[in-house]
């Protein structure tokens, strides 16, 4: 006899997968070795990160490239194999995205197309018992209508900051906050905001730290009006490596800011 056991249903499938595992086979047979295993995660929660490969400028990734390695890319049947993958690999959340920046790696695929093919990953993964986490690029932007890319990228190569403080940027990031938040909001537990590497408003005499944290609030918000049980974090990613938020500082500069 061979018993998989979990105090939750969760813990219960861990246990199959960790018994898949153990089997051996030799001569056409399936067979195990005497087993005791016990066993509890030092973290509990393992989140995966689904992110497209990083498209380099120097033209050698080429739309083969993007059909073979860009999950967004792959069809219905393997797109479920891989999150089954995930979450027999001990990842009981994803992490997925509709960045506007990632949409490079699109080949065949529109925008619309990817947002399905997103809803079905999360489907998924809500199947197998998982959660499911959405990175928003929160102050960062394109313009879909003029094509316009508002971003303020630390290396310099682009200048047009989307400035919520600025009536035109704030309204390209309002709709794309409404998008965002129509599109997901039903289908995800949690989102991530970005506010740097690609975002953030230095050398901007109106907007502070305070503004992103405002910015957060009422993206989630939208969020929750569409799923009131939605979490939200605010990712801290480079900060305080480019002084992309002024009056930034240390940690203390979020949690006292009131």
């Amino acid at each position: 006899y061979i018993f998989a056991l979990g105090k939750t249903e969760r813990g219960a499938v861990n246990a199959v997968w960790r018994f898949i595992r153990e089997l051996q086979t030799k001569e056409c047979k399936v067979f195990v070795n005497e087993l005791n295993i016990n066993e509890s995660p030092f973290f509990r929660q393992r989140e995966v990160i689904l992110a497209e490969p990083w498209v380099s400028t120097s033209g050698v990734f080429t739309p083969e490239h993007k059909k073979k390695y860009v999950l967004i890319n792959w069809n219905e049947q393997d797109i479920h194999k891989y999150i089954d993958l995930m979450d027999s690999l001990g990842f009981n959340s994803v992490q997925i995205t509709d960045a506007w920046l990632m949409l490079r790696t699109l080949e065949g695929t529109t925008r619309e197309q990817k947002r399905d093919k997103l809803i079905m990953m999360a489907d998924r993964a809500h199947q197998n018992g998982q959660t499911v986490s959405l990175f928003v690029y929160a102050s960062s932007v394109k313009d879909f209508e003029s094509g316009m890319e508002y971003t303020n990228h630390w290396k310099g190569e682009y200048t047009n900051k989307a400035c919520f403080n600025e009536p035109f940027t704030k309204a390209v990031l309002m709709k794309e906050y409404n998008y965002q938040a129509n599109s997901y909001g039903p289908f995800v537990d949690r989102i991530v905001t970005h506010w740097a590497d690609w975002g953030g408003c230095r050398d901007c005499n109106k907007c502070t730290i305070n503004t992103a944290l405002l910015q957060h609030y009422l993206l989630s918000e939208l969020f929750r009006a569409k799923n009131p049980k939605i979490e939200s974090s605010f990712s801290l990613w480079y900060i305080d490596q480019h002084n992309n938020w002024p009056g930034y500082k240390n940690i203390d500069s979020i949690l006292d800011a009131g």
